[in-house]
């Protein structure tokens, strides 16, 4: 797995300068030794190759370069003004950095998708497909809608586009391989936009609590060290719970190690482990791949962990009101609830990775949600050089620009603000992966459908789905061919 954000790179864009101003987004100085920056460092201003693309000088005379987007995740791209706010000044300032240097004129049309109820946006895309009316340049949509439009003539292999380089850190490279069909990308996570960051899954940890359970000092240690493992983290919450109204039975109003959902977030687990449902064979097609040994065991461990663990509780429903009251040491979450759902938070918290399965997985692993956005460029554009160099120039200067703004955002103003933390973050990014059996729903949820259900036997489960599973997946691969 590639680095997709440099720990070097990122924790010195976030300490040198000035930080943005002007409303909630501000920073609280008395906590900070120096001011976060989130000013754009362009190719032109940085001698490190990592941050530097390789785009050639070109001016398109003003040429319109418009963005269909879900109205979700819309502020990825739209940003009309400056307002003080740290991510939508950082998004005006990338947008406005590549018009500059590319004499572009970005446009944006927002519709709703599947998060809002509606599939508008996919529907958009088609449309002026089918119409062959050049009207958007870049496609943007939650995972779950844009697939099919993969499978229906719609996309462009971006792989085949000259001035797209798809092995640079702003491009996730897991999607760039997982959703791949007979060796082409038509759709692709990363940096151009923050959101897919903003929703990758992370645990995050009470620090009052944690302190006084003799944790804080060691968890981060546990994770640098490699041996962030669940059954580590399962060691932490015995004997975590207390009886907090007294009335000698675990309930919703005592204190817990673990406030985890056994709801859709109980299948991060399954790439928390490593593991994918589909994988490719030698032809670059998509196969059915489940671990079986494998997978049976983690089922028996998060059925484990979530209910027959005394310091855990278990929500089904979308809920975190015990760790913001202090009552959970840890939680399951989004990177995003740093800054929204805990922003009234009175109490400290670190963020840390999903454990790895064991100390021998190379690396921690996280999945971004199936709301998060990924990126396609439809098959009606005319003018490729320019639409390949603007969505280079849109990602490389995201990485730049934006991802340091949703860095400082997650850690402005709560303690976490270390040179820690930010490795954290990195390494959660660095290991969010893609499956492509869950973005098109053949055998993604399947810890979700049994662990939801209390439901530990694998083997079973998979004898009545695997033909079921099959069966779409060569419908989906025959879908594909049709329309080549």
């Amino acid at each position: 797995m590639k680095k997709h954000i440099s720990f070097g790179i990122l924790f010195t864009l976030l300490t040198l300068t000035q930080a943005a101003c002007g409303n909630s987004d501000t920073i609280d100085t008395a906590k900070e030794t120096t001011a976060p920056s989130t000013e754009s460092v362009t190719a032109a201003d940085t001698e490190d190759p990592s941050l530097r693309d390789s785009l050639p000088d070109a001016d398109f005379n003003g040429a319109t370069y418009t963005i269909l987007t879900q109205t979700y995740t819309e502020e990825d791209f739209i940003a009309e003004a400056e307002t003080g706010a740290l991510i939508n000044d950082a998004v005006y300032r990338r947008n406005s950095a590549v018009e500059e240097r590319f004499h572009v004129d970005l446009q944006f049309d927002s519709r709703g998708s599947i998060p809002d109820g509606t599939n508008a946006s996919s529907t958009a895309l088609r449309n002026s497909v089918n119409a062959g009316d050049n009207a958007y340049q870049l496609y943007s949509d939650c995972m779950l809608a844009a697939a099919p439009n993969a499978l229906k003539n719609c996309l462009l292999d971006m792989g085949s586009l000259e001035y797209l380089d798809l092995s640079r850190v702003w491009w996730n490279q897991s999607s760039r391989t997982a959703l791949s069909i007979d060796g082409h990308v038509f759709l692709l996570a990363g940096n151009i936009a923050h959101d897919y960051t903003t929703h990758m899954h992370c645990l995050f940890m009470n620090k009052r609590l944690g302190s006084n359970l003799d944790m804080t000092s060691t968890v981060y240690d546990s994770v640098f060290n490699g041996v962030w493992t669940v059954d580590y983290f399962q060691s932490l919450l015995k004997d975590t719970w207390q009886d907090l109204n007294g009335n000698s039975k675990p309930d919703e109003y005592d204190s817990y190690g673990y406030f985890a959902h056994s709801s859709t977030w109980s299948e991060i687990y399954t790439y928390a482990f490593g593991e994918t449902v589909i994988s490719h064979d030698s032809d670059g097609m998509p196969v059915l791949n489940f671990n079986q040994d494998k997978f049976a065991s983690m089922v028996e461990k998060v059925y484990d962990l979530l209910y027959e663990t005394e310091g855990t509780y278990t929500f089904e429903d979308y809920y975190l009101g015990m760790f913001t009251d202090g009552r959970a040491v840890f939680a399951t979450g989004c990177l995003s609830h740093s800054f929204d759902a805990f922003s009234d938070m009175e109490d400290d918290f670190a963020i840390l990775p999903y454990p790895k399965w064991d100390e021998a997985q190379d690396t921690y692993h996280t999945f971004s949600d199936g709301a998060a956005p990924i990126v396609g460029i439809p098959t009606t554009v005319e003018d490729v050089e320019m639409v390949g160099i603007i969505t280079e120039g849109l990602a490389a200067e995201g990485y730049r620009t934006v991802i340091p703004a949703v860095y400082d955002k997650a850690l402005k103003g709560r303690g976490t603000r270390d040179e820690e933390s930010v490795r954290i973050i990195d390494i959660i990014q660095n290991g969010c992966i893609i499956d492509f059996g869950f973005v098109y729903e053949i055998g993604g949820n399947t810890m979700y459908s049994l662990i939801s259900k209390k439901n530990k036997n694998f083997a079973s489960y998979y004898e009545k789905k695997e033909k079921t599973w099959q069966k779409k997946l060569d419908s989906t691969i025959a879908s594909y061919m049709k329309n080549q």
